[in-house]
């Protein structure tokens, strides 16, 4: 790797993969918890799984460049390790909210996995008001969230960067989010479009929820936040050129959860494209 990498990375007490190898990142955050809605955004797989997501990243980035809010990873431990948030060490149970980013229908098991290794209850019912709201996000969810309604509190459905801010903002604003998580899901239920409670709403919609669509996709740059050299891209740089797919193949679930195609302008993704070569 080259000298600038190794000299901005952000790693605390030198976490190792698998092998036993320190992992080495560039561009991770570090922000301090006093005042924050804190929120731990949580991909059910391993880190090297979940690292190689280049929409896992978009959501970590965005929530981080709120101020008021600090946001810290987890994964699903690849040693038999204890289940902490990969920035500070910290248990799930520490958060206000838990967020999974589930992509794929068979990492769903490894959301109550998660779950069970984080000392919480699988079913929302059972969890108490103070418990950290539990909510999830991601293709797979679109696609059919029903097997998971008894065990998450919020769902929300499609692009996520306008819908993860102004959930932030309500629950930041909330004067129960420590001591009333029924209240919190309850105002966002009703300034927030496109997310649904099971909880709260009944385990039957009672109408489809729409799905939330980015219309100016270059109003954001989806890129690599953290380069690393523990992932299915090992220093690579990735870039979304385009959101969506014009073939519409029926057997494809993107005909299904994608309203249309959408490209971004090449001029908006050479700031991007520098960004790469100057840190791989």
């Amino acid at each position: 790797m080259r000298a600038r990498l190794k000299s901005t990375v952000e790693t605390l007490k030198s976490p190792r993969n698998s092998e036993g190898f320190p992992i080495v990142e560039d561009g991770a955050r570090s922000k301090a918890w006093r005042g924050r809605l804190r929120i731990c955004l949580v991909y059910p797989h391993t880190y090297y799984v979940g690292m190689s997501n280049l929409g896992f990243q978009q959501i970590y980035s965005l929530w981080n460049d709120l101020d008021e809010v600090v946001c810290e990873r987890a994964f699903l431990p690849e040693n038999g390790g204890p289940l902490l948030s990969f920035e500070s060490k910290r248990p799930l149970s520490d958060f206000d909210i838990v967020a999974f980013s589930l992509s794929f229908e068979n990492d769903a098991i490894h959301i109550l996995r998660i779950l069970k290794l984080a000392g919480m209850e699988l079913r929302s019912c059972h969890r108490s008001l103070q418990d950290p709201l539990v909510m999830i996000g991601g293709a797979a969810i679109s696609m059919n969230p029903v097997p998971l309604f008894p065990f998450i509190d919020l769902f929300a459905f499609g692009d996520g960067e306008d819908v993860i801010y102004e959930i932030a903002k309500v629950a930041r604003s909330n004067p129960f989010l420590k001591s009333n998580k029924q209240k919190v899901l309850e105002a966002i239920i009703s300034e927030v479009n496109g997310v649904y409670s099971p909880e709260v709403q009944g385990m039957t919609p009672v109408a489809p929820v729409k799905r939330r669509t980015i219309k100016f996709i270059n109003s954001f740059l989806t890129k690599t936040e953290i380069v690393t050299n523990h992932t299915e891209f090992s220093n690579n740089f990735m870039v979304e050129v385009s959101r969506g797919c014009p073939q519409r193949c029926r057997f494809c679930s993107v005909s299904y959860t994608e309203a249309s195609t959408r490209f971004r302008r090449l001029s908006f993704l050479k700031s991007a494209f520098q960004q790469g070569v100057e840190r791989v």
